[in-house]
């Protein structure tokens, strides 16, 4: 890309992130999802060359958030702890509930259906340690193995990466440290997209290798399913 391309995706980018930020505020997820990509997929290829620099851009751009938001919270820690005062709920207890909340949130997305499915989850039990209830734990180093197997096999397996990476980000700004509710099934809509492309990845892989001809019958299921599963 020459010069003036590159400038004019980075205005419409800036323009769209204004937009999104303006929608809702973590809109600004928007820019942390785009180096998500270019980790994932293009990592370091430009132009038919591959570039180490880029690469390192790419990875810092990935660490950037978590970096701001850690020094952000030390350096004005009110700006979070004073919300907590309102809830049933420290801030220690939230993180630790959120690790059982996404993986709650993993089977809604590729499972939505069952008594669980509703607007309102109020019925979620706090953590109180990590082993009260002992599903804290594991939940958290699931997590952990997850996090450490995409970072791993990136290179191998960029639509396995890529999934795991988006869904924790584009819930990282409504599932860390700021003093929200517990649950909300709508914060799970945008993440689960990512676990969506693994799905239809691993779908495609299959019937691609070992049946080909199940490929179009199997996805008319899927979507049967989902439909029958809404009604």
């Amino acid at each position: 890309p020459r010069p003036g391309e590159l400038a004019a995706a980075l205005l419409w980018l800036l323009l769209f992130t204004g937009l999104a930020v303006y929608s809702k505020e973590n809109g600004l997820l928007l820019l942390w999802a785009v180096a998500l990509v270019e980790l994932c997929f293009f990592a370091g290829y430009l132009g038919g060359g591959h570039y180490r620099w880029l690469s390192a851009v790419t990875v810092t751009a990935c660490l950037l958030p978590a970096l701001l938001a850690t020094a952000l919270f030390l350096h004005q820690p009110g700006l979070v702890l004073d919300a907590y005062e309102g809830r049933p709920f420290s801030l220690v207890e939230r993180l630790q509930t959120q690790g059982r909340v996404l993986w709650r949130y993993v089977g809604w997305s590729l499972s939505p259906t069952g008594p669980g499915a509703g607007l309102h989850h109020d019925d979620v039990p706090i953590s109180m340690g990590w082993l009260h209830p002992i599903t804290t734990s594991v939940s958290a180093l699931a997590w952990a193995a997850v996090l450490a197997a995409a970072l791993l096999l990136r290179t191998r397996w960029p639509v396995f990466a890529f999934a795991v990476l988006f869904f924790l980000v584009m819930h990282s700004f409504e599932s860390s440290i700021f003093a929200l509710e517990m649950v909300y099934e709508h914060r799970n809509y945008l993440p689960s997209v990512g676990l969506w492309m693994l799905a239809a990845w691993l779908l495609y892989q299959f019937c691609d290798r070992y049946a080909a001809h199940f490929l179009l019958p199997l996805s008319l299921v899927l979507m049967l399913a989902m439909a029958f599963a809404t009604g």
